[in-house]
């Protein structure tokens, strides 16, 4: 998916990102052939980052660059607007290769933006960042390139007090988190009253608690929470807060307190009440567990007295309004709905209901239309005024509820059914879809599909028909309609003539001329040629007789009139 993404939406701009900086002397080529750079895969990493801490791809944006040929890399970097949580994220595959995030806020209170940092080569990047510690970060592959890239992503520039070089450096004097292994606070400095302390990162996996970083962050600065700065198990300076005041705070208490689904089983998605052995799911869940559209549901609800609760869901922790699925099925119109026969979910029979006494098989005015290959309409009308004893059933038609259906097996043995049933269809797809196909391999097709396929007016066809007492007959395209035979209206000499003429210019410069391909000519009409030049029709016509030019047939853009014309080379008119 991640591989999908980057090829569908990477944007390309006609430009070098990150151009390679002055050539300095004393660096020739050689004879010899550069060694191909082994390439990593920063921006895919990058992406599962952002995935992974709620950031959907869609609100984001990715820029690749060209590539000029005199430079050594062959890779273009690659910038990453990610305007969620204010960074713009540069990088580039092959090995070599800094990786650069930038504050987008910070760098909008400079007066620099996306295609200003695009342009800039990596020595221009370097002394910007050296001179504005807070826009940025500039750092290189390691064991560690991921961890850094997440702190980088997530961590307030100004708080980290970064060095400026590549890597980050290990100050002593902090204080230090555990980096043993088996340590149940590996990750956290435990201070002198026994507080640990550590990034929010580190808070969240914990406390397992669901919810971005960036939100997060914002939120242990609302409510001013204490804060310091540590150094933790990579050996970066990050900002830290104590995890005792972090889920002591109203909300991470109501989040940590509050039921949460079942991730799995028959219950998956529902949260069940240990008191009352209810199960309780958000509306959409019960909906789907019932086979009821959730629409139908949330109008009962509306008029209903059932007790809510609120409870986290799955993905993304976030809570939700929760009803008792035990109440939702005694509600008396749930009930009503869940005691009538159900229609079937697949095979010949979909969306029929088979009647077990009988074995008929009944159906919507709809499903019935669609199994017989004839129109709603014509069913309906047959339903609703032949008289026919029909014996209707009330069943459940997933999601739309309740439905009156018919027996197919009564329906079928109808007289208009059987006749309508009889006249041939057409093919609903391919080189023929719209034609009736007969064992002769003659295609028969109303006027309009005619028209269609042989790109000429449907009057003309008409006409044409009426002139030689073509054959129809009656085929079932969609509805009823009067065929033609294709070979009969194709054949008549008018239509070989007109598809055969070469075809007018529809607009643009030459509009109403014909363009050799071959020799780039202009052929048009007397009057088309006149207009060109602006001069009078009568003043061609001298033209063209004193020269004696020849003519060829050609068809006006008016096609559908059947406009067939004699046309003139333009070039050999205005040289006259």
């Amino acid at each position: 998916m991640i591989l999908d993404y980057i090829r569908t939406q990477t944007q390309l701009i006609g430009q070098v990102i990150t151009p390679p900086d002055a050539i300095k002397h004393g660096i020739v080529r050689g004879k010899g052939e550069f060694e191909k750079a082994d390439l990593k895969n920063r921006l895919k990493t990058l992406l599962y980052t952002l995935q992974n801490n709620g950031i959907e791809l869609d609100d984001i944006q990715i820029f690749e660059g060209e590539i000029s040929p005199e430079m050594i890399r062959k890779t273009s970097y690659i910038t990453v607007v990610i305007e969620k949580i204010n960074r713009i994220v540069q990088v580039c595959d092959e090995e070599g290769n800094a990786s650069y995030v930038f504050d987008m806020a910070h760098l909008q209170e400079l007066g620099v933006n996306v295609p200003d940092v695009n342009t800039m080569s990596k020595e221009e990047k370097n002394t910007f960042l050296l001179q504005n510690r807070q826009a940025g970060q500039r750092f290189i592959q390691g064991p560690k390139w991921a961890a850094i890239l997440e702190s980088l992503l997530y961590e307030d520039f100004k708080e980290l007090q970064l060095s400026p070089g590549d890597s980050f450096e290990n100050d002593q004097e902090l204080p230090q988190v555990s980096k043993i292994e088996l340590d149940p606070w590996k990750g956290f400095w435990t201070d002198q009253e026994g507080k640990h302390w550590g990034p929010i990162t580190t808070i969240i996996k914990k406390a397992t608690y669901k919810r971005s970083y960036r939100s997060l962050s914002d939120m242990a600065v609302s409510l001013e929470l204490e804060k310091k700065i540590v150094v933790d198990v990579f050996g970066h300076k990050r900002a830290a807060y104590s995890f005792e005041d972090f889920i002591n705070t109203a909300e991470v208490k109501k989040y940590l307190e509050s039921p949460q689904v079942d991730d799995a089983g028959e219950w998956e998605g529902f949260w069940i009440d240990p008191d009352t052995n209810k199960h309780y799911a958000a509306l959409n869940i019960i909906a789907d567990k019932l086979g009821l559209s959730k629409d139908f549901l949330s109008s009962l609800m509306a008029m209903a007295t059932i007790h809510i609760k609120e409870i986290r869901r799955r993905k993304g922790g976030k809570f939700v309004n929760a009803y008792a699925y035990e109440d939702v099925v005694k509600l008396p119109a749930v009930r009503e709905i869940l005691e009538l026969p159900i229609v079937e979910k697949a095979g010949e029979w979909k969306n029929f209901w088979i009647d077990p006494e009988t074995g008929n098989h009944f159906g919507t005015v709809l499903v019935l239309a669609n199994k017989l290959e004839i129109s709603y309409k014509f069913v309906e009308e047959i339903i609703k005024s032949q008289g026919v004893n029909l014996v209707s059933k009330i069943v459940r038609c997933p999601p739309n509820m309740k439905a009156v259906v018919y027996p197919y097996e009564l329906i079928s043995e109808n007289d208009l059914i059987k006749e309508r049933i009889s006249i041939p269809k057409a093919e609903v797809s391919g080189d023929w879809e719209g034609f009736y196909v007969d064992e002769k391999s003659d295609h028969w097709a109303s006027i309009n599909v005619l028209s269609a396929k042989l790109q000429i007016s449907g009057k003309l066809i008409k006409k044409l028909i009426e002139e030689h007492s073509f054959q129809s007959k009656n085929i079932f395209n969609q509805k009823v309609v009067e065929a033609y035979k294709y070979e009969d209206i194709s054949g008549v000499s008018r239509i070989i003539e007109l598809r055969e003429a070469k075809q007018v210019e529809a607009q643009g410069e030459w509009r109403g001329f014909y363009i050799s391909p071959s020799s780039n000519e202009h052929w048009g009409p007397i009057k088309t040629i006149a207009n060109k030049l602006k001069v009078s029709v009568r003043q061609v016509q001298k033209i063209i007789t004193e020269k004696n030019l020849f003519s060829v047939s050609i068809k006006t853009a008016a096609l559908g009139k059947g406009g067939i014309y004699q046309a003139y080379k333009f070039e050999d008119v205005v040289s006259g």
